[in-house]
């Protein structure tokens, strides 16, 4: 069965205040980001005079970005649980305009940054590139609106400084929806787990430890009022003792938490 997609921009979903910091560093004064409108790049909006701003570009070639950046230690935690059913891909730019001859340098910076913080993604699964039009994924999630236009079944746009005015009616036309947080995502992801997927793990459990088939008279799975994802097994025709093992071994197969499990006899 072909694993479903899932496509994570890098920086300002993953790793977040990098530029930030940097430019705090090099101006040396606090930046107030709120302040900041619409301008995606924060030393454009900060550094009006050209001469500096090219000062600028030459210092960030010589350091490395991610010695900067805050990672979400929720969006580690996401991943590492989607990677255990879906296919999972992190698409990066690297491209700095004003410096793209020094480029290659970002490459490597974020490769070498991706393969130390995500061991349990292949290598492989790291996109380094710049035009995200060509991404076709059931999930793309990324911080730009213009980045969003591919053929992505669900695009999700998540929330930041830059795109926060972005208006509903916008995102709607473009059938983006809008995500504010790993929780969020998480959500959104895994109540689309394809119900059908569930049932035969289920079954393939029972097949693989009793050599019975067709164990699993029904699976339920829903939201609870509380937007937790709930899982409801019958148990019923199997005569299964050590429903606890079941429940372990499921929660590691889709990635739930043991407490999503319900069962009834």
């Amino acid at each position: 069965m072909q694993k479903k997609t899932v496509v994570f921009d890098l920086d300002d979903v993953i790793v977040n205040e990098t530029f930030v910091r940097i430019v705090e560093e090099f101006i040396e004064e606090k930046i107030d980001i709120g302040s900041i409108g619409e301008e995606y790049y924060i030393e454009k909006a900060v550094i009006k005079d050209e001469k500096k701003l090219k000062k600028f570009y030459d210092y960030i070639s010589t350091i490395d970005l991610y010695d900067y950046g805050v990672v979400d230690v929720q969006a580690i935690h996401l991943l590492r649980r989607l990677a255990v059913n879906y296919e999972v891909f992190i698409f990066t730019s690297f491209f700095v305009g004003q410096i793209n001859e020094k480029s290659g340098i970002f490459a490597k910076n974020k490769f070498d940054f991706l393969y130390k913080t995500f061991p349990f993604l292949k290598p492989s699964n790291f996109i380094l590139g710049g035009n995200k039009s060509i991404v076709s994924a059931d999930y793309f999630i990324d911080d730009r609106i213009d980045n969003l236009t591919g053929n992505s079944e669900v695009k999700i746009l998540y929330s930041t400084y830059h795109n926060k005015d972005i208006s509903s009616e916008t995102l709607l036309k473009k059938n983006i929806i809008r995500i504010s947080s790993m929780e969020e995502l998480e959500k959104c992801i895994f109540c689309e787990y394809n119900l059908k997927e569930m049932i035969q793990i289920v079954n393939d459990f029972f097949y693989k430890i009793f050599k019975i088939r067709n164990a699993c008279c029904s699976v339920e799975a829903y939201l609870s009022e509380k937007g937790k994802k709930k899982v409801s097994i019958n148990l019923k025709e199997c005569h299964y003792k050590n429903v606890d093992g079941l429940i372990s071994y499921l929660s590691k197969r889709l990635g739930f938490d043991e407490g999503t499990f319900t069962y009834y006899n």
